[in-house]
């Protein structure tokens, strides 16, 4: 894949993704935005900080194990069991939704590292976010990848957080016995998401809401010597019903926002 070098910095992405209102609640350290910075960041601004032209569709591979205790391009120290991936251009802390377009699975990682060195590829995800995917074994896939969170963590959609999930149910009754199992276990906020447009209504038991993607990580590192994590997912912060998400359009972003014609994967 081959990205196009630009120093203009860009006007926006796309319409659907834009910087909205801070949200009033509180952040990852427990403290409430003031009132005069929300008022000060009420009108919508462009998500201005892409400064290179942004594709959101090609080959993903994964790094791992030779990896895993050292550092990344970030300064963090790579971990395979985060949820995290490595990225050409996109600034660090970017969130993505990322869809492997060969089994419809997604998972939602967060930007720590450059990479990789391929113009094969768009995309190095951590072993655990691969896992995930489902792409281990075939150490590539064909990806589409969505933002979802600029650098600082918060979600675009101001109505969203972030949930650990724990567990998928099939009924709500599984669902409340078992947030109720891991409410009295785990002696944190248990949330019931219903993941509705699909075949079905699937029920996911999840910790949070979280105000950005850094708060769900560290009470995963602090949880997951007791409970398993699934993954990390985007929910409302109010109300339970989350619409089915499918990838976006094959598309390139150039530095003035505007979408490009689609490029070639190859």
């Amino acid at each position: 894949m081959r990205f196009l070098l630009r120093k203009a910095v860009p006007a926006g992405l796309i319409a659907a993704l834009v910087l909205t209102a801070t949200p009033v609640w509180a952040n990852s350290t427990g403290s409430v935005v003031p009132e005069s910075a929300r008022e000060r960041t009420v009108k919508p601004e462009p998500l201005a900080f892409l400064e290179k032209e942004f594709t959101n569709f090609g080959r993903a591979s994964w790094y791992g194990k030779s990896s895993h205790g050292k550092p990344t391009a970030s300064g963090r120290i790579y971990d395979r069991e985060t949820f995290t991936a490595a990225h050409p251009t996109l600034p660090f802390g970017t969130v993505l939704r990322v869809y492997n377009l060969t089994n419809k699975r997604q998972v939602i990682v967060t930007i720590t590292d450059r990479g990789p060195f391929s113009r094969a590829r768009v995309l190095d995800l951590s072993q655990r976010a691969a896992k995930n995917l489902n792409m281990t074994r075939a150490g590539v896939a064909s990806v589409i990848m969505e933002v979802v969170a600029a650098p600082d963590g918060r979600p675009l959609n101001e109505k969203n957080g972030f949930y650990l999930r724990l567990e998928r149910t099939q009924n709500a009754a599984d669902a409340h016995r078992a947030s109720a199992a891991h409410k009295a276990r785990l002696n944190r906020d248990i949330r019931v998401l219903i993941q509705s447009g699909g075949p079905r209504k699937e029920f996911d038991v999840c910790i949070g809401p979280f105000a950005d993607f850094a708060s769900a990580e560290k009470t995963l590192a602090a949880i997951e010597p007791t409970v398993k994590v699934k993954d990390i997912v985007e929910g409302p912060t109010l109300g339970a019903d989350v619409p089915l998400r499918t990838p976006p359009a094959k598309m390139a972003v150039a530095p003035d926002g505007r979408p490009r014609k689609i490029l070639s994967e190859k």
